[in-house]
């Protein structure tokens, strides 16, 4: 008896570790060589095809197919509301029927912006000098205000370091329109982080004429690029339409498309986690699809705090009529979490995932002597292979909890035999 409850314990402690079969999913993993971590974003195919809402079912192993530690982090969270500044402006203005004419711009000793003069012929405003040679901190956004009561345009904002070499940062529309009883108004667009001493603004529809420029700096960490991914909409009743989005995604933005132009619609967007949970209400706005000056403009991505609720509302206000023919096109949004492993053992390295049965494996970046601001190798990661019969094995605390009270069985087993047979020779000696 004894020597089948240590082969018991024996086993129990063979089992404990899960192997690469066990997984529906892997995928290698490129390293450099001489680190002894690496980090890199989460693939979307983990999210697609992860069965555990908390991303438990992920390991790493090495060539050997050994497990190796590993943490998640998780990205940083977006100021509610950034720090701003106003920045001073000049109009520069376009020339037309004076080939001679010449623009002669002023500068103080510390870079900053001075003046700005032209000829004064057949003047236009198309473009603004925006100043941020006073700011150290990178620029997260830029917002407008103008003296028009109304308008709505493309502008396209560059960066420069001289006045002399431009890049282009972002374009977008903004606008300030009443359509249809509502106040439609996109005054603010975000920009790449980035710091610049100059901007350009440049207007293809004209210029409107600006009354101020605010910037927002950016004092966070720099988020990872959002991952997008269009939902298919489950079903629809009485302007609801019902969709799904992905296990475990930390969805934190929608981009929420009309199927007609010319459409302006009240709208709120709703989550749950089961479908006998309560709704909860995560953002209420206006989306609109319209037709301005032969431009398309249309509503800026829902934003909201990340969760990672699988049923999702959208509730249309359908008294203005509604959205009209079509289907509305839903994108998700979110930023992945960042895996770092250690480097145990020889590459390549694999990243597994897909087991429902499996417990989380992560460790605290303080467990892997990994500090906030040390400089980690970055990997990356090869297509997605599916294992078509993974073995799917159980978790391991599972298997050890039943092999324990196996064990345990066992040496009441024993103790109930050897009780017996020491009641016997008692019997025995009595007679």
């Amino acid at each position: 008896m004894r020597n089948w409850l240590i082969l018991g314990l024996i086993s129990s402690s063979a089992w404990a570790n899960p192997v690469p079969a066990d997984f529906h999913y892997k995928q290698s993993l490129i390293t450099p060589s001489g680190n002894a971590q690496y980090q890199l974003s989460l693939p979307i195919d983990v999210y697609q095809h992860g069965q555990r809402s908390d991303l438990g079912d992920i390991r790493v192993f090495n060539a050997a197919g050994e497990l190796v530690p590993y943490t998640l982090r998780t990205p940083p969270a977006i100021e509610a509301k950034p720090e701003t500044i106003s920045l001073p402006f000049f109009p520069q203005i376009e020339q037309h029927n004076t080939p001679g004419s010449r623009t002669q711009i002023q500068r103080n000793s510390d870079g900053s912006l001075l003046a700005i003069t032209q000829q004064e012929l057949q003047k236009e405003f198309v473009t603004y000098l925006v100043d941020a040679s006073k700011i150290k901190t990178p620029l997260s956004s830029i917002a407008f205000t103008w003296q028009n009561p109304e308008y709505s345009g493309t502008v396209i904002i560059e960066a420069s370091d001289d006045l002399q070499q431009w890049r282009e940062l972002q374009r977008g529309n903004v606008l300030n329109l009443q359509y249809q009883n509502q106040q439609l108004a996109q005054q603010t667009l975000a920009l790449p982080n980035t710091s610049a001493k100059y901007l350009r603004l440049s207007w293809p529809d004209g210029a409107p004429q600006l009354q101020s420029v605010d910037v927002g700096l950016h004092k966070g960490k720099t988020q990872a690029p959002h991952e997008w991914q269009t939902t298919h909409i489950s079903k629809s009743e009485q302007g609801a339409l019902f969709f799904q989005t992905l296990t475990a995604t930390p969805v934190d933005q929608m981009r929420i498309t009309l199927p007609e132009i010319n459409t302006v619609v009240r709208a709120q967007l709703y989550s749950r986690q089961r479908s006998d949970a309560a709704w909860q209400s995560r953002w209420q706005g206006v989306l609109y699809r319209l037709m301005r000056n032969n431009i398309e403009i249309s509503n800026t991505p829902a934003m909201f705090s990340p969760n990672s609720h699988t049923e999702w509302k959208l509730q249309l206000d359908t008294q203005g009529g509604g959205i009209g023919q079509g289907q509305v096109k839903i994108e998700m949004g979110w930023t992945p979490s960042t895996l770092i492993f250690v480097a145990r053992g020889q590459p390549p390295f694999t990243l597994a995932y897909g087991n429902k049965h499996i417990q989380s494996a992560v460790q605290s970046e303080a467990d892997l002597l990994i500090t906030p601001n040390q400089p980690i190798a970055r990997a990356s990661v090869a297509s997605a292979v599916l294992n078509p019969n993974p073995t799917e094995q159980s978790d391991p605390a599972q298997q050890k909890k039943w092999l324990l009270w196996g064990a345990l069985l066992v040496a009441v087993g024993v103790l109930a035999v050897m009780a017996r047979n020491l009641m016997g020779q008692l019997k025995s000696s009595k007679q």
